[in-house]
């Protein structure tokens, strides 16, 4: 009977708990802001920005559970190895090359100087290239306003409203309901929806 590692267990779910956080780390960094990604239903490989939001999470913690647990019982003597030189037991060259490149990143990062300054610019930039006169929500919290009350806000009737949504075959139950719940409930954007209301006018 082949014997089970729980090292080899450890460092393989490491690898792919790694991998899903890289890429879901860089999805949030390059993903529309919070009001576009709402009002727009944006989705990258059939997910929603909850939805990677809640795939980075759990990986990202258990990379931290399950690093620990690889650093402490399988490499704790190796790694401790790595502080002193081994012929004078000294700090060794690489603890302190480390520890100045640790410095000089997290400086950099409290301070917002370069290069944790310019990734910072890159990924704003990145965000807001997302955000135009097309895309741009026609007021703040859009989404999350009902039918009703768009209705008040547009100056179109309320039946009127109701009817050209019902017309294009989208299910809605009642005028209270937040353009965000009908769009998701029929698959479609809050931006159509709101559009469809107001032919087309932004």
């Amino acid at each position: 009977m082949t014997h089970f590692s729980f090292k080899k267990w450890t460092s393989l779910t490491l690898f792919f708990a790694f991998i899903t956080a890289s890429i879901s780390g860089i999805v949030l960094c390059i993903m529309p802001p919070g009001r576009i990604a709402y009002w727009l239903n944006w989705k990258f490989m059939g997910l929603t920005k909850e939805g990677w939001e809640t795939l980075y999470l759990p990986f990202a913690i258990l990379i931290l559970v399950l690093g620990t647990l690889h650093l402490l019982a399988y490499n704790w003597k190796l790694f401790v190895s790595y502080f002193k030189g081994r012929a004078d037991r000294k700090p060794s060259m690489e603890f302190f090359a480390a520890l100045l490149f640790f410095a000089l990143i997290f400086v950099s990062a409290i301070t917002d100087l370069p290069p944790a300054s310019w990734l910072m610019a890159g990924m704003h930039s990145t965000k807001e290239s997302w955000v135009s006169e097309e895309t741009r929500p026609p007021f703040p919290m859009a989404e999350i306003l009902s039918i009703r009350d768009i209705s008040q806000r547009t100056g179109v009737p309320l039946d009127r409203a109701m009817q050209k949504i019902r017309a294009k075959g989208l299910e809605v139950k009642k005028p209270e309901q937040s353009i965000a719940f009908i769009a998701r409930d029929n698959r479609v954007s809050a931006r159509e929806i709101y559009l469809l209301i107001t032919d087309g006018e932004p």
